[in-house]
């Protein structure tokens, strides 16, 4: 990995996740452009080099994981969005989309975040495929769908409303 990927990397980044021109990652988006000036050809994420893909998932799981720390529910239930996401990660190297019918190349996945009953704390499992095979419906649930061309930058999004389904739900029953 060298300066460049690095410099790539948080451009890239930058350009998606800040928050308007008055924010500190505007600002630094601006210093950078200072010194480095894209090709006319880059196409954000799907431009960058391995090394700075890897780069930028890290900073963009970063900043998920902090704009989840602000809700309440997110802090009760003890999660971690960076094990969510790469066990979707993981979950999704591992689907035949060869099954799928009607030539549409989607999988739908669900998270379930649940009580263990041992403990006071709260575990999660990604399914995937038909929700009938599903037997234990306990827990709150998030609800998506993945297709075969999926990249770590959309599963990070893919991910976080997974997580968000589960926080609604969760919210939901605490206040009835």
């Amino acid at each position: 990995m060298d300066r460049f990927d690095v410099v790539e990397a948080y451009f890239a980044y930058l350009s998606d996740y800040h928050s308007g021109q008055g924010s500190i990652e505007y600002k630094r988006l601006s210093k950078i452009l200072s010194y480095y000036k894209p090709s006319p050809l880059f196409k954000g994420y799907e431009s960058l080099s391995d090394e700075s893909k890897e780069i930028y998932i890290s900073l963009a799981i970063k900043e998920t994981e902090k704009q989840f720390c602000k809700q309440d529910e997110y802090k009760q239930l003890g999660l971690d969005f960076s094990q969510i996401f790469w066990s979707l990660v993981n979950l999704y190297d591992g689907l035949d989309f060869s099954d799928c019918e009607d030539d549409e190349l989607i999988i739908d996945v669900r998270l379930r975040v649940y009580a263990c009953e041992s403990t006071n704390d709260y575990g999660y499992e990604l399914k995937w495929g038909n929700s009938q095979f599903d037997t234990d419906h306990r827990g709150f649930w998030g609800f998506s769908s993945v297709n075969d061309e999926e990249s770590q930058e959309s599963l990070l999004g893919i991910a976080s409303e997974l997580l968000n389904g589960c926080l609604a739900n969760f919210f939901d029953a605490t206040i009835n």
